[in-house]
């Protein structure tokens, strides 16, 4: 050591680099630690975004069949005017599972979504009021119709 270096400059400087690279690993390893984190949150978001859109496809896949047995019923009812056919005819219901981790998503995707069943479900009064007061049968599955094709593109839009 030269004469006009002591052992306490030696021990501080030494103390200097040794906390500068504790604060330099330090950081480095927080922002590995926040990406790594912020990744799982992203995939956790994805599989919610999964699951949403799986539920709408199958809502709509769904409505697809449900359209298909309204025509052949309307159809069936005019032919032979009998009510049966229209009668037999199931509705359609949506609702999402209680399993969806909704916090997961942002807010308006999950307002959006959660107000699709809803609507879809208030949509029917119109319908049911027109059956009882003016429309026929037929007329009332025709609204139905056209609800149900309405939302199920309004579900396929809304999964794209």
């Amino acid at each position: 050591m030269s004469p006009d270096i002591t052992w306490w400059q030696v021990i501080g400087t030494s103390a200097l680099a040794s906390a500068i690279v504790n604060i330099i690993a330090n950081v480095a390893l927080k922002q590995w630690d926040h990406r790594r984190e912020d990744s799982r949150e992203d995939e956790k978001r994805h599989v919610v975004y999964l699951d949403i859109a799986i539920q709408l496809e199958e809502f709509s896949f769904r409505a697809e069949k449900i359209l298909e047995s309204i025509s052949e019923g309307i159809a069936k009812y005019r032919a032979e005017h009998d009510a049966r056919s229209l009668e037999a005819l199931e509705g359609l219901s949506f609702k999402f599972d209680e399993s969806i981790e909704w916090d997961r998503v942002p807010a308006e995707i999950a307002v959006r979504a959660k107000t699709f069943p809803r609507t879809f479900q208030r949509s029917q009064g119109f319908i049911m009021a027109a059956w009882r007061y003016w429309a026929d049968l037929d007329d009332a599955w025709e609204y139905d119709a056209e609800r149900v094709a309405f939302y199920g593109l309004g579900a396929i839009r809304f999964c794209c």
